[in-house]
């Protein structure tokens, strides 16, 4: 997830949060899945690939992921070290 210029407005409050983007695409298709959320935490992260895999209506084979801290610890390039409950 990255930060970009998005923002969420809180429709109770009217406040204006700055938005984390989520961008999933699919390899040969180009189908790309995209969300908000206001943090980059795990569960974001987690939450985000599972509403992205049911809006592709299956899960790939492979799944590549950047580099953001939520996923890897250490980018080593093919040697990279990933959290304990992602495993990239």
């Amino acid at each position: 997830m990255g930060r970009g210029s998005a923002h969420i407005v809180d429709p109770d409050t009217g406040e204006i949060i700055d938005a984390y983007i989520f961008v999933g695409v699919m390899t040969y298709s180009q189908y790309a899945y995209v969300e908000a959320f206001i943090n980059e935490k795990q569960r974001a992260w987690i939450t985000a690939h599972v509403h992205m895999y049911e809006y592709f209506g299956g899960v790939a084979k492979i799944l590549v992921s950047d580099n953001c801290k939520t996923a890897i610890v250490h980018n080593g390039g093919w040697n990279s070290s990933a959290t304990k409950n992602c495993h990239c």
